[in-house]
């Protein structure tokens, strides 16, 4: 007789910021066109950086000095992604170039006891995790995804099966909700769902992903196909396109003057292989 499994083989997660910064050079005789243009770039993404590590430093109580010292240390190791492009402008009169970015900020990976920690703490960064209700599934039997974060989220669930196939699981048309308390655990579906989820082929290694920001989410382009919709677009664009965060002003000011918004993102992930028993 030949039985199926699903089995949970890794989890994963990774946390960031996303904040819009600006960045100026001007133009001297020893420097080119485009070096101050690269040196502009390279200011904003310094900004971006610094916003992110000034919103953390403040929105962040731990009681653990030591953690908290390591979670800023993170950020001032970050690597800065440039995400969009806002503006950029030569003033000509004053040989100067401006440049605005959306940048995604990531931290260096805290180990995964301070990780534990940053869950059960509110005012720390983003923190999400996702997770199945089994480490095994006979085939024919339904599951149960669970998704928790540190503090309020927007969240979007994906699952990609053996075959290349991605799926949005939430929202659905049946659960268009997406917006989820901190410190609760949600179960997906849960008893108000009109879906369920059958654990079928085919075999091989399969991903489920949440995405959390503090901001609501970009849009991705997909279609229904029966109470979910299915996704036109590769991982890595669902990823990027999700990352098209809409920042709210905020009423605080930095010391520019100018407002500063930082929108905290987390992206979780459990892989899962259907395998042979």
């Amino acid at each position: 007789m030949l039985v199926l499994f699903f089995l949970s083989v890794e989890v994963m997660s990774a946390q960031s910021s996303i904040t819009k910064a600006q960045g100026e050079a001007c133009k001297t005789a020893k420097h080119t066109k485009l070096q101050i243009e690269s040196q502009a770039l390279l200011n904003a993404k310094r900004q971006a950086v610094e916003f992110a590590k000034t919103y953390v430093k403040v929105q962040t109580q731990v009681t653990n000095f030591e953690l908290e010292k390591d979670i800023i240390k993170s950020f001032s190791e970050a690597e800065v992604k440039v995400l969009s492009v806002n503006n950029k402008t030569w003033d000509d009169k004053q040989r100067c170039y401006s440049i605005s970015i959306m940048a995604e900020i990531f931290p260096v990976l805290l180990s995964q006891g301070q990780g534990d920690l940053l869950m059960t703490n509110p005012t720390a960064p983003l923190t999400v995790k996702v997770w199945t209700d089994q480490a095994q599934y006979h085939l024919g039997q339904y599951m149960k995804i669970y998704i928790k974060g540190n503090k309020p989220f927007y969240g979007r669930l994906t699952y990609k099966d053996a075959s290349g196939n991605l799926l949005q699981i939430l929202p659905n048309v049946n659960r268009s909700s997406h917006h989820f308390n901190g410190s609760v655990t949600y179960q997906v579906p849960d008893i108000k769902d009109n879906f369920e989820l059958l654990v079928e082929p085919p075999l091989g290694l399969e991903k489920l992903t949440l995405y959390a920001s503090t901001a609501p989410l970009g849009k991705i382009e997909k279609q229904d196909i029966g109470g979910i919709y299915k996704i036109s677009q590769s991982p890595e664009q669902v990823g990027f396109k999700t990352r098209g965060i809409r920042l709210i002003t905020s009423n605080n000011n930095n010391k520019t003057g100018k407002a500063n918004i930082v929108a905290e993102f987390d992206e979780a992930w459990v892989k899962t292989e259907i395998i042979k028993n």
